[in-house]
């Protein structure tokens, strides 16, 4: 897998391609700790369509963040954009693993759509 993240004027991308790997995605989600230590910025993850997390990994992935999650913590949303409706299922069903976090995650078809909601 291979990923970049960076800091944009509405929030913070994080663009993945190539195989999906719980462990590339718990070290992106520390990089974005290190930038919003309080989730004070939403974060926007942009899925090529080559990309696919395993559904097994959903729930270590969620523990992931749990465990991130800082008390005192703002909790701006998360938006995720995926390619095609292969993926807009697997991320509903990651949503339904991350129903206990404690912040809005939605997912969109396109990066406009996803920054509008980030916006509201």
């Amino acid at each position: 897998m291979a990923f970049r993240v960076e800091k944009t004027e509405d929030c913070i991308e994080v663009h993945v391609w190539g195989n999906g790997d719980q462990w590339e995605i718990m070290n992106i989600l520390r990089q974005l700790r290190e930038m919003a230590p309080r989730k004070e910025i939403s974060d926007l993850w942009v899925i090529s369509k080559e990309y696919v997390v395993p559904w097994h990994a959903f729930s270590p992935i969620v523990n992931e963040v749990s465990r991130l999650l800082p008390n005192g913590m703002i909790a701006n949303k998360t938006a995720i954009v995926v390619s095609d409706h292969l993926q807009m299922s697997q991320a509903r069903l990651y949503l339904e693993e991350a129903k206990r976090l404690p912040f809005e995650i939605g997912v969109f078809m396109t990066r406009e759509e996803a920054i509008r909601w980030l916006k509201m």
